[in-house]
């Protein structure tokens, strides 16, 4: 196999630091007057030592100072030319703090977690713990922010020489210190996408690809969904045309499917041409030769949705339906798109399937590409009721490439870390006998750790109390002992109907238990929003003081949006 070109893969995952910053991206969708304001207005402004090149978070005033965090940062030795290891380090102080966290959520009380960062603000594991649990409380603005604290800490630890828009910089996630950043990356790049800043959370995407290539979250899973929500089809498509061969892409649904639809786009004029290839000078000549493209376009386009459909028909009526796509009866009563096929795939297929149809059926509304959509879909139903050769070579290879029992651990790490319960539903059974933590979800079988692992305490019995209950979905148990009512509990935490929560909390049964362990739940999450919007007055008195000694000439003030 011919070795991938390093050159053009270097140009195409080269980050662009304006784009590090999510509200440069909101400035140029809504203006630098109503970002500003609403900066202004929400009080979370910046200190004046505003973010510094490259930089992913800015911090808030309201924020604690940070004098020592126990995190630094250390080189490794290389391991290829051309390229910087790096890796993460806790002092002796953080060390022990670490083992108390570690305790505290054996413990199962949330109240333990939250007295670490009262006293030691900065604790990384502990910040990931709790914006889950915000998030589960859907307050999403504190689950955020903790991840930004969080990120802020362990980038004031980074080497002089690491540079996270670089992708030259190496940062293995089989390191324990390591993986938390991988872990606050992802987390912070989903808030940012769920903000419109999905230009943001593609070079973020390619930053985690950067740190490490194994991409040990398996970030390709939503790259391209990204790429084209952030107009970037041109790069998807040359990635996509660069990566197939050697990586397999087109057996993956999700690229296969925004292959297709990415193609389709450029092939209507939907996005500016983009990529690594310089683009000739505008010319009569030129315009000749967008139209030849654009009918390329078109052409791959129709075969690679045609083999889209046929390669994974879980996809079709799924993302059809959420899409609000109409669908004819000839292909929603088919056999080959309907339960008969849901039911005879495997549990990795049905995960990957309903992870792309979740996350990306929003590009499938877009009312221009409908026509195609149709066409390419009767055009696959006639090679299926016509027996064509490819059909049964596409179900071979799907039995081939999908075999039960074989999801890869990185897989099931992007899924726990999405933390959608639409999705964890279809983890698949073989993680049966696995504890997977919310700060460190499936620890590679590599790992290099240097805290040691408590034996995990037994398993409260489903009387043992709603916070224990509770506390026990960050450790995920997946035995099939684990009490059905302590399961659905879980499930209502991820999306709370407010018509079946009891008044009272005192009632019986399983809504009852699911009301308190709601109320319970917000409790916690006020307590976490007070310990991060009250500031120490000598903090806020100090940053006023030095704002009003300094001079205008002295301000630094934020990147140009030119």
């Amino acid at each position: 196999m011919m070795p991938e070109p390093s050159s053009i893969q270097t140009k195409l995952f080269s980050l662009d630091p304006k784009f590090l910053n999510s509200e440069y991206e909101l400035k140029k969708i809504f203006g630098s007057k109503v970002i500003n304001h609403e900066l202004g207005k929400s009080g979370h402004g910046h200190r004046k030592c505003y973010r510094a090149l490259g930089r992913l978070i800015a911090p808030k005033d309201r924020w604690p100072s940070v004098s020592t965090s126990g995190v630094t940062m250390t080189v490794l030795e290389p391991k290829e030319i051309g390229f910087e290891y790096f890796k993460f380090e806790h002092d002796t102080q953080y060390r022990e703090v670490q083992k108390l966290f570690m305790r505290a959520v054996d413990s199962h009380d949330p109240e333990n977690i939250l007295n670490i960062v009262r006293i030691h603000p900065y604790h990384i594991d502990a910040h990931i713990q709790l914006s889950d649990m915000s998030k589960h409380s859907e307050d999403s603005q504190v689950a955020a922010e903790l991840v930004e604290i969080a990120l802020h800490t362990m980038e004031l630890g980074m080497d002089t020489r690491f540079c996270i828009y670089s992708s030259n910089c190496r940062l293995e996630f089989k390191y324990q210190e390591n993986r938390a950043f991988h872990i606050l990356l992802f987390k912070h790049l989903t808030f940012v996408g769920q903000r419109a800043c999905h230009r943001t959370a593609l070079e973020l995407c390619k930053a985690l690809l950067n740190l490490d290539p194994s991409d040990p979250l398996c970030v390709s899973l939503m790259l391209d969904f990204y790429s084209i929500k952030g107009g970037e089809c041109q790069w998807f498509t040359n990635l996509y045309n660069l990566w197939n061969e050697s990586k397999n892409l087109s057996q993956l649904p999700n690229w296969s499917y925004s292959a297709a639809l990415a193609q389709y786009l450029l092939s209507i004029g939907a996005e500016a041409n983009y990529g690594v290839n310089p683009r000739a000078k505008k010319s009569n000549l030129t315009k000749e030769l967008c139209q030849a493209e654009r009918e390329a376009y078109g052409r791959q386009s129709d075969e690679l949705l045609q083999y889209s459909i046929l390669m994974f028909p879980l996809v079709v009526l799924p993302l059809f339906d959420k899409a609000g796509i109409q669908v004819d009866l000839r292909v929603r009563n088919h056999s080959y798109f309907n339960h008969v096929a849901q039911n005879s795939s495997t549990d990795v297929l049905r995960l990957l399937c309903n992870l792309y149809v979740w996350r990306s059926h929003h590009l499938w509304k877009d009312p221009s590409i409908l026509t195609w959509i149709e066409r390419n879909t009767y055009a696959a139903l006639h090679k299926i009721d016509s027996k064509e050769p490819v059909v049964h070579d596409y179900e071979q290879k799907r039995k081939r490439r999908y075999k039960e029992g074989t999801t890869p651990r990185n897989i099931i790490r992007h899924i726990f870390i999405t933390d959608e319960k639409e999705l964890t539903v279809h983890i698949p059974r073989e993680l049966s006998k696995e504890v997977i933590l919310s700060y460190d979800p499936l620890p590679p079988l590599d790992t290099i750790d240097i805290y040691k692992k408590e034996e995990p305490q037994p398993r409260l019995a489903e009387s043992g109390g709603i916070i224990n209950a509770f506390f026990q979905s960050f450790g995920f148990d997946l035995n099939a002992g684990v009490p059905q009512n302590q399961m659905r509990n879980f499930q209502r935490l991820h999306v709370p109907d407010q018509g079946n929560q009891i008044p009272g909390a005192e009632g019986e049964g399983n809504d009852g238990a699911a009301a308190a362990l709601h109320r319970s739940v917000n409790i916690f999450v006020d307590a976490m929003r007070n310990l991060l919007t009250i500031a120490t007055t000598d903090n806020l008195n100090e940053n006023r003081r030095n704002d009003e000694e300094s001079s205008d000439d002295d301000e630094e003030e934020l990147p140009p949006l030119d």
